[in-house]
This record gives C-alpha cells, sequence and structure tokens, in this order.
C-alpha cells in the first residue's frame, strides 16, 4: 500500500471580547482585532501499518486533561488508537486562554466547545481527503531569527529547520518544525497573531504547501524582534517567513526520499517531580519574590499587578500543597513517538530548554521534536538554570502554571522518558 496523507484545516479565531494569553499579571488583553486569524491544521497519514493524525493549533496550549479529552474523542470518530493522535500548539502568545493560568486571562466556555468542534472538523476532513504520497525529509539551519534569552546570547541555540515533506499529485503537505517563542510583537494588547509560525504558513500557502508548523524545543529561545523591540514587529516576522521558506525549499530541493517507510507509534506515561516548599515558606516565598518584582519594576513589562499576584498564588499554594505531599509531581504525563521509517517525530508536552532538545535530537537529521504535543504543563528547564534563585522559566512561571517548580532534576526525567521510547 502506497502512503496516503490528506491535510484540512479549520479557522479558530476567537470572538471580540474573548481574553488573550501570554501576557501577565491581570492585564485584562481581550480580542478587538481579528484581522488575523489562527488556525488548526491537520495532517492525516496512512500506510498499511496503521494511521495517525497530526494537528497543530495557533494556541498558547491546551491541558494534558484536555488534550487526553479531545484525543479519545477523535480516536472514536476516527477509528484509530488514541496514541496515535499527536495534538499540538504554536504556543503563540497572541491567541485566545485556553488553560488556566493564574492571571493571564479566563478561559472562555464557549470558545473552547467551538474549539473542540473546529479540531474535529480538521481531523475528519483530513482522513477523508487522503491521497497517495511519496515522503522526503531533512533539515536546514537558518540563522537571524532568534536568540538564547536565558543567557542573553546567540548560543545555545538549534537553529535547525526540521521538514517532513509528503508531495502529493497536485500539492505538497508539509510538517514543518522550528524552536523559537511566538512573542514578536511584545505586549499587544488586543490583536489576535499566530506570530511567526502563522507568517510561515501563509507563505507556505501561497506556493501551494499546505503546511503543518510545530514549534520545537523553545523554552529559553526568543525572536530578535523581542530583543531588540523595533517600533514596528511586522516586517521583521515577514523576514522570518522568508528566511523558513528558503530554508524549506532548500530542504526540499536535497530532501531523502522514503523508501516504502513502515509507520509506528509509542506513547509513555511518565511523572514530572515537583519541588515542594514546607508551609511556612510559602509566605516567605510571597514576600522575597513581591521584594525582586519591585526591584524590576522598571524592566521585565514593569510587572503590573504583582502583589496582586502573589497573594492569590499564596493562597493556591497553601490550598494544593497537602495534596501533593505524599506524591509531589504531575503524574500522567504524555510523551509521543512517531517513526516513519528512520524519522523519528518526539511529541513532547512543554517548554522545553533548547540544550535539552539538542541533546534529544543527537545531531541526527532523522528527528523532529514537537513542542506542546499533548498538552502543555510549562517549562522544563536546564538543571543549570535553577541555580538562579529568581530565574522565570525554573521559579516564576511554575507559579501561574501550577504552583509550585519542578524538581531542578526534571530534564533528566524527561530525557529518560524520551530515551525509553527511542530504545523501544
Amino acid at each position: 500500500m502506497q502512503f496516503q496523507v490528506g491535510y484540512a484545516k479549520q479557522d479558530i479565531t476567537p470572538p471580540a471580547g474573548v481574553d488573550l494569553c501570554g501576557f501577565g499579571f491581570y492585564l485584562q488583553r481581550k480580542v478587538m482585532d481579528r484581522s488575523e486569524k489562527l488556525w488548526c491544521r491537520a495532517a492525516y497519514l496512512a500506510s498499511e501499518s496503521g494511521a495517525v493524525l497530526l494537528a497543530c493549533c495557533d494556541l498558547i496550549g491546551l491541558s494534558v486533561a484536555d488534550t487526553d479529552r479531545l484525543r479519545k474523542s477523535l480516536a472514536t470518530q476516527l477509528g484509530i488508537p488514541e496514541t496515535h493522535l499527536f495534538l499540538a500548539c504554536t504556543h503563540t502568545h497572541y491567541g485566545p486562554a485556553t488553560m488556566t493560568l493564574e492571571g493571564l486571562g479566563a478561559v472562555d466556555a464557549d470558545y473552547m466547545e467551538a474549539l473542540e468542534q473546529a479540531i474535529l472538523d480538521a481531523a475528519l476532513q483530513a482522513a477523508r481527503n487522503i491521497q497517495p504520497a511519496t515522503l522526503r525529509h531533512g533539515t536546514r539551519e537558518v540563522d537571524g531569527i532568534a536568540y538564547n534569552r536565558h543567557h542573553k546570547a546567540e548560543a545555545p541555540l538549534d537553529k535547525q529547520l526540521r521538514a517532513l515533506c509528503c508531495i502529493r499529485a497536485q500539492d505538497t503537505v508539509c510538517l514543518a518544525s522550528f524552536a523559537c517563542h511566538p512573542v514578536s510583537l511584545g505586549l499587544e494588547m488586543g490583536k489576535t497573531s499566530a506570530d511567526w509560525p502563522g507568517a510561515f504558513a501563509a507563505r507556505l500557502e501561497a506556493r501551494n504547501i499546505k503546511p503543518v508548523v510545530f514549534q520545537g524545543c523553545c523554552g529559553d529561545v526568543d525572536p530578535l524582534a523581542r530583543r531588540d523591540a523595533p517600533p514596528d514587529p511586522q516586517p521583521e516576522i515577514r523576514r522570518y517567513a522568508t528566511l523558513l521558506d528558503d530554508a524549506l525549499v532548500r530542504i526540499m530541493d536535497t530532501a531523502e526520499p522514503l523508501e516504502s517507510p513502515s509507520l509506528s507509534v509509542r506513547e509513555l506515561r511518565f511523572d514530572l517531580p515537583l519541588a515542594l516548599p514546607e508551609p511556612a515558606e510559602i509566605e516567605a516565598s510571597k514576600v522575597a519574590w513581591q521584594a525582586h518584582y519591585e526591584a524590576l519594576a522598571a524592566g521585565f513589562d514593569n510587572i503590573p499587578n504583582a502583589a496582586r499576584y502573589l497573594e492569590h498564588w499564596a493562597e493556591r499554594a497553601r490550598a494544593a500543597l497537602p495534596a501533593l505531599q505524599a506524591r509531589p509531581a504531575l503524574t500522567q504525563i504524555p510523551m509521543q513517538l512517531l517513526r516513519i521509517g528512520p524519522l523519528e517525530l518526539l511529541g513532547i508536552p512543554g517548554e522545553v530548554f533548547t540544550e535539552i532538545g539538542q541533546r534529544l535530537q543527537n545531531s541526527t537529521s532523522s528527528r523532529m521534536l514537537l513542542g506542546f504535543c499533548g498538552g502543555n504543563v510549562g517549562y522544563l528547564p536546564t538543571r543549570e538554570a535553577y541555580d538562579a534563585p529568581f530565574d522565570y522559566a525554573c521559579y516564576a512561571a511554575p507559579k501561574f502554571y501550577y504552583c509550585f517548580p519542578f524538581h531542578p532534576n526534571v530534564a533528566d526525567e524527561v530525557e529518560t522518558a524520551a530515551r525509553r521510547l527511542f530504545a523501544e
């Protein structure tokens, strides 16, 4: 049986008035300008060894629980196992609030209901629209887009655009992955935007390429526009899209063919350990963070509403602590691996630091990492990042995700789980 590939997309732009997510705290960012649409894009790949659906939405992320529920519903409708559903997000900071993040916007129930239907529609249409395809894959280095915000330097950085090109009679379906936070517009208060992933996808569509653009390991990677803060970031976003498009052209010219590839899927569930404070330490932490934010009053986006946010965090932390003390971990976190011949696509549900991604990809052109796939558990930093006591990814962001930071050895757990999948 020849490989069959289907494709579809659905508009998931939220209506006016829905809260935006990605900058906070309590900024009242609401949708006012819907001129740039957000999309769910889906590709359905089928062979004699099975079928798999890969979809990516222009959203900040979804919780693991919501993603699991969606995957179960999709599996029933498509008639394939839940493990064969890869549901990811680009992590744009200019889309609606779609998961509970304290201070970063309220989730709109009506929008979530419409979103689930749109994802289902995209999946079903992709499965119905399958056509014979030949598969090629490759990588290409792309410079001039990003920098490492944790190190405030040009390195470490994964500059590789990774792509799987499914060439059909009339068009090409392309799955691509690149690592860079979609925060190019800065603190945009009311405009929806898919940022560089959307601009890249639109450029490909103009050339009759049907894209599914995935986020890579962007945990400590920002666009240069965020660092340089140009008066109008849109030309920079268009420049990124051009650079990525040019790289994809070169990939397609030189991509390695996948001859009669088999398709296999594996998934495992693992725990992410948390570092819990003593009950008395919660108040001390609140006071220390208040002083830290006051010292940063002239920077870090001015940290508005810090006192209110920290008070709410302390209340939530005290309430959450007793239940976690018996088992201090986020449990049953999914990691997925799709193998198509020699090509491996690894789905990880979070904001993985670039050095972890580089170790997992192991300098091979036969691995693509899909960030925010299976859910969004927040930042997954390197061990050394935890040495800075007020590091944003390690200690600040967990306060609006799950109250408490991960254990500093969390990267070991992620890499161990990934290597278990690769070994299978």
